[in-house]
């Protein structure tokens, strides 16, 4: 039987959850640049953001406006699936399946994914994968994020573009290899001015513009358009 299952997370389990995370004991650091699994650097970034910028209200909110529901199977295992129903009377099916990426899978144009389905390969688009190693910092990334969500739902051709050819490109950049280093040293002043910009769109009293940003953004964004235009009706006859 399908219900509706409304999620409401108690603020005593939010805080508790802060303190196990003021509570870690951080191990030494053995990688280097992901060489042995997660960075350590990362990793406090990312825990510092759980405890001091998520706001879970905010997406507990968005996840029970979609639709949430709990199904029980006959052998009583309890699902838990999020629904929600196109207002067209012929659109297609879509099944999203939870995804293993890293926090923040919804990255931006410098940084962003083109659709559900690419948002698990978020680690993998040029502002994750130069902040993962360490070169973009955290500040800027949160901003690129934001600005690849709002793309994403305002632009889709555009991110799909981006997606198709950022991300061999982000894998690449990523390798140890004297090639992907070298990709990595001459890709970063390029995804450095466009990372500023996407900042200072986003949040302007804080960050000044960088106007070699601007001419790689409106260059970049019209390249991926133009990708997307043409990936898009390719995949919408592969659905069909």
């Amino acid at each position: 039987m399908i219900e509706e299952f409304t999620i409401n997370i108690s603020d005593d389990e939010i805080n508790l959850l802060k303190q196990k995370i003021d509570l870690t004991r951080w191990p030494d650091e053995i990688n280097h640049k992901w060489s042995h699994g997660t960075d350590l650097k990362f990793l406090k970034q990312i825990t510092d953001y759980w405890k001091n910028d998520f706001n879970w209200r905010d997406h507990e909110k968005k996840i029970n406006d979609i639709g949430s529901y709990r199904y029980k199977t006959k052998s009583g295992l309890r699902l838990h699936f999020l629904h929600s129903k196109s207002e067209r009377d012929n659109a297609a099916v879509i099944a999203s399946l939870p995804n293993t990426g890293p926090v923040g899978a919804s990255g931006g144009s410098g940084g962003g994914s083109g659709s559900s389905s690419a948002s698990s390969s978020s680690s993998k688009i040029l502002c994750c994968a130069y902040y993962e190693l360490g070169y973009l910092p955290r500040e800027i990334w949160r901003l690129d994020q934001r600005y690849g969500v709002w793309l994403h739902r305002n632009n889709r051709k555009l991110m799909n573009g981006y997606h198709a050819w950022a991300a061999p490109l982000a894998d690449f950049v990523k390798r140890d290899t004297i090639g992907g280093k070298v990709a990595r040293k001459v890709m970063w002043p390029i995804v450095k001015a466009w990372a500023e910009e996407m900042a200072h769109t986003m949040s302007p009293e804080k960050h000044k513009s960088n106007k070699v940003g601007k001419v790689i953004a409106t260059v970049g964004e019209a390249f991926s358009y133009a990708v997307g235009a043409v990936l898009l009706p390719k995949n919408n006859k592969k659905e069909a």
